[in-house]
């Protein structure tokens, strides 16, 4: 891709996002949508889980990329 493409790209999602209703519609979905899982499990456990998956992220795989 040209520059002066990704320029235009990055300058519209930019103009996107800094609205107030595109944060409005991620806690949306965080709050209203159940979290998805194939196994069980306690919930008391969820700091451990989520603590898992920071620890195993899939962005470490990805570095190559940046």
């Amino acid at each position: 891709m040209k520059k002066e493409n990704l320029e235009k790209i990055q300058g519209t999602l930019e103009l996107k996002t800094r609205k107030w209703w595109f944060l409005l519609i991620f806690i949306l979905i965080g709050t209203i949508t159940p979290p998805i899982v194939t196994k069980g499990y306690d919930p008391s456990k969820t700091g451990e889980i989520i603590s898992y998956i920071l620890q195993n992220s899939l962005i470490k795989s990805c570095s190559p990329l940046f």
